[in-house]
């Protein structure tokens, strides 16, 4: 399982690149969620805080004065309507940055959490290259980690 100088030099390029990028993504990283907002990102995000800055799982303080959209019918307690997994995934993400944040104490526009929430996706989305690469160096001789950053 040689790989060459080339392919590891181009690699290693490809992959600080991507990272690099991935913080320059335009979309509403910086425009925080408010509480009680209704859209797809918002609802994960509220699993996320849940689980990861309140260590409960519950919504009354993510999810004030909301709409009977994200009651739950049998108890009339705000829930958010999307799956949970995401906020599962997210939660302990969330939780390191909650505690760094409260270390480091930063006031900005934007929180710290909120920020490094909307990284949390492309963390995972790197993690998926690397296990996938791990997995095909050992059971393919002719292995190219270009060709699956590019399929990526």
């Amino acid at each position: 399982m040689n790989i060459s100088k080339k392919t590891k030099k181009y690699s290693i390029l490809l992959l600080i690149s991507l990272s690099f990028f991935s913080f320059f993504k335009i979309d509403f990283r910086l425009k925080e969620i408010n509480p009680g907002a209704i859209s797809d990102d918002s609802a994960y995000y509220y699993h996320a805080q849940t689980i990861g800055v309140d260590l409960d799982l519950n919504y009354s303080n993510q999810l004030e004065g909301t709409n009977k959209r994200n009651l739950n019918i049998e108890n009339n307690k705000p829930v958010p309507v999307h799956p949970i997994g995401v906020g599962i995934l997210t939660g302990p993400i969330l939780m390191i940055s909650d505690v760094l944040n409260k270390i480091l104490k930063l006031d900005s526009v934007v929180s710290f959490n909120y920020y490094i929430y909307s990284l949390a996706s492309t963390f995972y989305i790197y993690l998926g290259l690397f296990l996938i690469n791990q997995i095909l160096r050992k059971n393919l001789k002719n292995y190219n980690p270009i060709k699956s950053y590019l399929f990526l």
